[in-house]
């Protein structure tokens, strides 16, 4: 896919609306979009994704505007990495979550999880949003609710598949 310049500002306001380290995130995003050239390279989902979830000289995630989990991840593991980000909202409890099902947690049980974690989200002001990954994984993120008609604009202009979480929503 041609990246065009209607899409490029989109895919860069995306960013701007995600970033908690925005110079990095931009830097990013410029590389990747300059390596993408006229071939068929990076999908634009790919192109946020690679610029939102930054990592340290170690190869670990830090300062992400997202955060990725497996098809396998647990919820404690989903619930550690949302709280790592930088815009995880305040007053965001876990009381909600029976934690002894983890045990004997099934991906299939995801919707189940996170249906009510993105409603409480809402209550927050938040939304619990995500971009599409072609494979097994999915990816979340927060948003303040008064940015998320935004998001849906510019993630249209960028062609980018995106979610927004809450009860009855579709699932990775």
């Amino acid at each position: 896919m041609i990246i065009g310049e209607e899409q490029r500002a989109a895919l860069a306001g995306i960013v701007e609306l995600l970033a908690p380290d925005l110079d990095s995130a931009r830097e990013r995003l410029e590389q990747l979009l300059e390596d993408a050239g006229e071939e068929d390279y990076f999908t634009p989902e790919e192109m946020l994704i690679d610029s939102l979830y930054g990592f340290d000289e170690d190869g670990e995630p830090f300062r992400s505007g997202l955060t990725y989990c497996d098809w396998k991840s647990y919820p404690d593991e989903i619930r550690d990495w949302l709280q790592d980000l930088p815009a995880y909202p305040q007053g965001l409890a876990w009381d909600w979550w029976d934690w002894s099902t983890v045990r004997d947690w099934d991906s299939s049980d995801l919707q189940d999880f996170l249906w009510p974690l993105a409603d409480r989200c809402l209550e927050l002001g938040v939304s619990l949003i995500g971009i599409y990954v072609d494979g097994d994984g999915y990816t979340l993120g927060f948003l303040k609710n008064d940015k998320v008609e935004r998001f849906l604009e510019l993630a249209a202009l960028a062609e980018a598949q995106v979610r927004i979480y809450r009860s009855g929503s579709p699932m990775p």
